[in-house]
């Protein structure tokens, strides 16, 4: 398990990864449904998965769905201030206290709180790559998303 500093050292990776990686689709002029669709996926799973955390139900369905472009900027930054209201309630406690949830098939779980996380940037860190795999394809520029970079400030 995680320490909560090292926690909230990855839930601001988290925000400035995905930032960046939703900010490249605008360097693509005319991007497909399924580039739309994961940058969604990948906005609307962060979204449950930290009200789930909050003890609060989701605003976004997971369905997969196609938006418009200027869909993702709002979800986007509700997603960046829900990582912000996660990070400023979370101690050891919190960290290893059990959340209990639905998935969207209607089965319940439990699991602790930091490995909701975990799983949550995980699941992040997959979909940004092929948000930038589809950003290449279609002749953008992909960005460079790696947390060593974060670390050092490239």
């Amino acid at each position: 398990m995680r320490t909560t500093d090292e926690l909230l050292q990855q839930l601001a990776f988290e925000v400035w990864a995905d930032r960046a990686q939703i900010a490249s689709i605008g360097s693509v002029e005319a991007p497909s449904d399924q580039l739309l669709a994961i940058a969604w996926h990948l906005l609307a799973a962060a979204e449950n998965w930290l009200a789930r955390v909050q003890g609060t139900a989701p605003s976004v369905s997971l369905e997969w769905q196609t938006p418009a472009r200027d869909a993702l900027p709002p979800l986007l930054e509700q997603v960046c201030d829900d990582f912000v209201a996660v990070a400023r309630e979370m101690d050891d406690a919190r960290l290893n206290a059990p959340v209990r949830y639905t998935n969207s098939q209607g089965v319940a779980y439990e699991n602790l709180a930091g490995d909701v996380l975990e799983h949550l940037m995980l699941h992040g860190a997959e979909h940004r790559g092929q948000i930038a795999l589809e950003v290449g394809r279609q002749g953008g520029q992909p960005a460079e998303t790696e947390y060593i970079f974060w670390l050092r400030g490239d």
